[in-house]
């Protein structure tokens, strides 16, 4: 059962039900945002005015007792078509860490701290601190956000180092590492898609640059044959050059960097890279949890999960594959749509790298640094 609710601004007051006037409703997530675009229409007069969809009022959609959506109404009759129905649009609260600009500084120091400091203490975000990892990258020169960066802006500069999700969901603000293992499970024969794979931009072996004082710079491999000084030839990720031959790439690393700092953004990056990543979505009406088998609400799968599609490609997959990510049958997911009318959801695979991946690599990095 799927509702809908209206509230005020602050949430501390709700509209009378309009459940039975909604029509077309329809909500999603989104890496880096959370809780994404809502719209629905309501049967009422377009032309005239309803206080209870006024732009930034509060939608909450429930699936059964958990909050299923979370934003706020920014177009009520965008689009006056006749004069039976009223079409809302809604956001999630993470777009606005794309509307919000700071002048905060960050020197050095981890990110989580100054999202602490500044990111959940900004009274016009109005987040609550929800999932907060404190194990994130240690910025020794810290980030240059210079001279005033959105909150989007500067938490994808932190990004580069970290790989973690950033989003907005009910209960606040999260900066965490992705899942390491399959939450979701979907039968290949339940699933609508069409694959397309390409490996035009796999690149397992990059040339790194960056440096430490603003003017020399220094180079090196990743991975290379000397993992712990750093000095060594290249060495492409084994794995992926088995099936794709050696691809280079470059990776410039942005404003004064350590080696250290160099090391966990070059983990992340080619994380993202060495693998073939697909371009597809699947439209599904069944969704089971990966470990217990029971089925999942669909409104509640997320982004920022992953997802296996049994069955898909069964011979070429091992079993202990079968849980993580790789790149035939088990995906972060970037996307989510689900349609209440027609009680199919869509989820799109993610296509900003292999998440589990990156925590790794980034861990492995640290750990080679440290022995050095």
């Amino acid at each position: 059962m799927i509702s809908l609710e209206l509230w005020n601004p602050a949430g501390s007051y709700r509209y009378r039900s309009i459940e039975a006037e909604v029509e077309a409703l329809r909500f999603g997530t989104m890496l880096g945002i959370g809780f994404s675009e809502c719209s629905f229409t309501v049967r009422r007069d377009p032309r005239r005015y309803h206080d209870d969809l006024k732009p930034t009022n509060r939608v909450v959609s429930r699936s059964g007792r958990r909050v299923a959506w979370l934003g706020e109404i920014i177009a009520p009759a965008s689009q006056v078509q006749d004069s039976v129905t009223t079409p809302v649009e809604a956001d999630g609260l993470g777009y606005r860490l794309a509307a919000r600009a700071t002048t905060a500084a960050f020197s050095s120091g981890k990110a989580s701290s100054w999202i602490t400091s500044n990111l959940l203490a900004d009274a016009d975000l109005d987040y609550p601190a929800g999932t907060l990892d404190t194990d994130d990258f240690d910025f020794p020169f810290g980030v240059d956000l210079s001279p005033v960066s959105h909150y989007a802006d500067a938490l994808d500069k932190f990004n580069k180092a970290n790989g973690y999700f950033y989003g907005v969901w009910e209960d606040g603000f999260c900066w965490h590492p992705y899942p390491a293992t399959a939450l979701y499970e979907v039968r290949a024969e339940d699933a609508l898609y069409e694959l397309d794979y390409s490996i035009e931009s796999i690149e397992n072996c990059l040339l790194v640059s960056y440096t430490e004082d603003g003017s020399l710079y220094k180079y090196f491999w990743y991975p290379n044959t000397d993992m712990v000084g750093f000095s060594g030839e290249p060495a492409p990720d084994p794995v992926s050059a088995a099936l794709y031959r050696r691809r280079d790439g470059v990776l410039p690393i942005q404003g004064k960097s350590t080696l250290a700092q160099a090391v966990a953004t070059a983990a992340v990056a080619l994380a993202e890279r060495k693998r073939m990543r697909p371009q597809t979505s699947f439209v599904v009406a069944r969704v089971t949890d990966a470990t217990t088998g029971q089925l999942v609400p669909l409104p509640l799968v997320r982004a920022g999960g992953i997802v296996h599609i049994r069955d898909l490609y069964p011979r070429r997959i091992s079993a202990a594959e079968r849980g993580v990510i790789n790149e035939l049958s088990t995906f972060e997911i970037a996307e989510t749509s689900y349609d209440v009318t027609s009680g199919l959801l869509t989820i799109s695979p993610g296509t900003m790298g292999l998440m589990m991946a990156k925590m790794l690599a980034r861990i492995e990095a640290r750990t080679a640094l440290e022995a050095a």
